[in-house]
């Protein structure tokens, strides 16, 4: 889940501050002062470096304890060292102080689902995907697909991978999941329009795509794609599980 955090927090944020100031003016505004302490975390966290995140954040916690922002970038960076419980508390106090906060919330869900809170992620989801305002709605239906795959609730993963890709048809890892998922189900045709969608956007397949590309190259007894295929995958990803079931299939 940290994917989710890097994807859906830190590449989001429209600039990063790459410098610190390393005081505040007594003239500045708490509001200011907020915001330029979130923006110094949230740099933090990008470089890896989330116990300067905790430093800057516990400052500002003090003077803003109801800052939706504040207790959603201390979660994150406490999450990051280990620091679960603490965490936990703090995206409580996020949702407390901003209900309507779906950034945070995703994240929030990012973090249950890496403590195997699978049915604690989806009542955060569920509420994000019913903002018809949030710009990541798409990538909400993505987590909250992944939630029911873990549930065992085909029905509604399905239903949500669908949904991600009509709000989001650049969303290429609910794309390759549902090409997956029909390609297992024997609905070859339909797998393969899902995986030339995704081959038409991604300047370069995962391993799981080329994997899919070469099964698929066989039901359709493409051999040229097959090889083509066959030979990105070992080039690309010779240490990976999925290769390893390439060689088992050759073999058969």
């Amino acid at each position: 889940m940290r994917y989710f955090l890097v994807i859906f927090l830190i590449v989001s944020i429209a600039a990063c501050v790459t410098t610190e100031t390393n005081s505040f003016t007594k003239n500045i505004s708490v509001e200011k002062e907020v915001e330029a302490r979130v923006q110094i975390g949230l740099g933090y966290l990008q470089q890896g470096k989330p116990e300067m995140a905790i430093f800057h954040m516990k400052e500002i916690v003090k003077k803003q304890p109801k800052s939706p922002r504040v207790h959603e970038v201390l979660a994150l960076a406490l999450w990051e060292t280990g620091e679960n419980d603490r965490a936990r508390k703090h995206f409580k106090e996020m949702v407390k102080y901003g209900p309507d906060y779906s950034r945070g919330r995703m994240n929030y869900a990012a973090y249950l689902i890496d403590e195997d809170e699978n049915k604690a992620a989806k009542e955060q989801l569920l509420v994000v995907t019913k903002d018809i305002y949030y710009p990541g709605r798409g990538k909400a239906f993505y987590m909250l697909a992944t939630v029911h795959k873990f549930l065992g609730d085909t029905d509604a993963m399905i239903t949500s991978y669908e949904r991600s890709i009509r709000l989001d048809r650049g969303n290429v890892p609910a794309l390759i999941e549902l090409a997956v998922y029909r390609y297992e189900q024997g609905q070859y045709a339909q797998s393969y329009e899902l995986h030339k969608r995704y081959r038409d956007i991604v300047r370069q397949s995962s391993a799981k795509a080329l994997l899919l590309g070469i099964k698929l190259a066989r039901k359709f007894d493409d051999k040229g794609e097959e090889a083509s295929y066959a030979l990105a995958l070992k080039n690309l990803y010779p240490k990976s599980s999925e290769y390893l079931e390439y060689l088992d299939m050759t073999r058969r």
